[in-house]
């Protein structure tokens, strides 16, 4: 098994331990790929964060993602400005509310369809392992 894979299965095992003495505390823990069955309430509280060790940016409306520091950034997925505008505050420091907050207000949009954009983009990013919610074990 190479470093990188070693890391991750590490990590994983990490988090697992971690999942299942919080849901013994009685802290329900959720996996990724479960983010989109979440109530509205739930999510929009989530800070998203890219995980750690990757880097994204955004050029010529792509979402472009380094995997690790040696690593080159890969196209990962091509963004509208609205979408560009959500990612850029993935930065741990707005909660998921605020952002579809900003969101509307800076494009004049309904509530609603800001927070369809937000909700999409974060489920989207979080189950292609580049964020999480802040405070989730990686």
């Amino acid at each position: 098994m190479s470093e990188g894979g070693r890391r991750v299965y590490l990590h994983s095992l990490l988090a697992g331990a971690v999942a299942a003495v919080d849901e013994l505390r009685g802290k329900p823990h959720f996996r990724l790929d479960q983010l989109e069955t979440l109530p509205e309430a739930v999510l929009h509280d989530m800070v998203p964060v890219v995980h750690r060790g990757k880097r994204i940016r955004i050029e010529d409306g792509w979402l472009l993602v380094r995997e690790q520091a040696e690593a080159d950034f890969t196209r990962c997925l091509r963004l509208d400005a609205q979408q560009e505008y959500v990612v850029n505050r993935f930065d741990g420091q707005h909660a998921l509310s605020g952002i579809c907050e900003l969101l509307a207000a800076k494009f004049g949009l309904p509530r609603q369809t800001a927070a369809a954009t937000v909700r999409q983009l974060f489920v989207t990013l979080a189950q292609q392992g580049i964020c999480h919610p802040a405070g989730r074990p990686e």
